[in-house]
């Protein structure tokens, strides 16, 4: 009975634990993540229509990770009530544990979501590095054009010069 109950309080308390020490390396890993994002985010935003779909995918994300970091909380919290309650002990861990599933799968969207939004940064970045090609391109172009305008104004000038001379 009463040591049955404790038993599983325990390793209610130790999965918990465990628990815990995932979501705190997931955090880590979160932060990572963001702190990346963040600084890819910042280079991405002079490539026009691309900022927008960028900020609102890093609000999506930043939502989605309050929601998980909400779920959690909550799931601590009926686990602490949980050891209070002893009676009510097998319908609070029979909850957590579908609470629990949640959590993992939402955890294992988010992950999802955070490799394709990673996708999409390298997306970006790869049509950043071309279009800086083509300005480079367009510049070494101008310039060239440039010299031959130059060299044609001297050459009109000086036939211009040539023409006075000559009336």
């Amino acid at each position: 009975g009463a040591g049955r109950l404790r038993q599983r309080v325990e390793e209610k308390e130790a999965q918990l634990a465990q628990e815990r020490g995932e979501r705190k390396e997931l955090e880590v890993k979160v932060e990572a993540l963001q702190a990346s994002y963040s600084e890819v985010s910042d280079r991405l935003e002079a490539a026009e229509g691309y900022q927008a779909e960028t900020a609102a995918e890093r609000d999506g994300l930043k939502q989605e990770l309050r929601d998980a970091d909400a779920k959690i909380s909550k799931l601590e919290a009926k686990l602490s009530e949980t050891v209070a309650a002893a009676e009510s002990l097998e319908a609070s861990l029979q909850e957590s544990q579908g609470r629990l599933l949640r959590t993992e799968a939402d955890r294992s969207r988010l992950a999802q979501k955070l490799t394709a939004t990673q996708g999409k940064v390298s997306a970006l970045e790869a049509e950043v590095a071309l279009r800086s090609r083509k300005l480079l391109q367009a510049e070494t172009a101008l310039k060239a054009v440039r010299t031959s305008l130059e060299a044609l104004q001297g050459h009109q000038a000086k036939t211009a010069s040539e023409r006075d001379e000559f009336s």
